[in-house]
């Protein structure tokens, strides 16, 4: 699904134009108030511009759009797990067929065992809850994601298996996603699309590896350890060591570029 922003204003947001590609993992940058959370309302349906156009192609539907943010914690203050997960059905008056199987499916693929069903949402952690989240929001196969400063609160572990998944939705359901975050490590591995915010401006927006090769963005965006890393060994050893996503394929790079 792509998503095109015309003329957008809201809040902050003044004249926006703004392309979020089909198919792929895009990552929203910038500093605590640059309007990442508003663009996400913005893209999820969850608020209106007001004025412009978001233009979805092909059209979709607000149930068909899954976000997860901070204030998504609001709408889990009592009952159990299971009634948590299953009542977004009630709300749309969806029909899911087998649900007891599905939901045991959704909680697995996100690293889950059935037996937190029963337990009380309040009683459960702040990982657990954004897993839960996500189990609600896969439960009714959403075109789009969208993760709003999310994953910041996931430990190490459970990072690394949210991002496998999040992979495997895009590459094998092809799901759109949308991520934002205020540290560009935490996501940039896992990242096919930057958007750039600065205090409610789209600085710049494309594939990640352009994006970092400008050197005039520099200016406004964190710059992750594998392009610091690439950088100093381009400048003290004259050795381009190209474009990588991760630690890993940095370390190949040395290996096959300084032996």
């Amino acid at each position: 699904m792509q998503i095109i922003l015309k003329n957008v204003y809201y809040n902050k947001f003044k004249n926006i134009n703004l392309n979020i590609n089909d198919n792929k993992i895009t990552g929203i940058i910038g500093l605590v108030g640059s309007g990442k959370t508003d663009l996400s309302m913005l893209l999820g349906k969850r608020v209106l511009p007001t004025s412009g156009n978001i233009d979805y192609i092909p059209k979709i539907l607000e149930d068909k759009i899954g976000i997860i943010s901070n204030f998504s914690y609001e709408e889990m203050l009592d009952g159990s797990v299971k009634d948590f997960i299953v009542k977004k059905s009630v709300v749309f008056d969806y029909k899911i067929e087998n649900i007891d199987e599905r939901v045991e499916e959704v909680l697995k693929m996100v690293g889950l065992n059935k037996n937190i069903l029963d337990k009380q949402v309040f009683c459960i952690s702040q990982s657990e809850k954004i897993k839960i989240l996500l189990s609600q929001t896969l439960l009714f196969n959403p075109e789009l994601i969208i993760l709003d400063g999310v994953i910041e609160e996931l430990d190490s572990k459970s990072r690394t298996k949210l991002y496998k998944l999040i992979i495997k939705l895009k590459k094998f359901y092809n799901k759109t996603i949308v991520i934002t975050s205020s540290d560009v490590d935490n996501i940039y591995e896992i990242l096919d699309d930057i958007v750039i915010l600065n205090d409610g401006m789209v600085i710049g927006s494309g594939d990640k590896f352009e994006i970092y090769n400008d050197e005039t963005n520099n200016q406004f965006l964190p710059i992750p350890l594998t392009i610091e890393f690439k950088n100093k060994v381009k400048e003290k050893l004259n050795v381009n060591l190209g474009d990588n996503d991760s630690i890993n394929e940095l370390i190949k790079a040395i290996y096959r570029e300084i032996r």
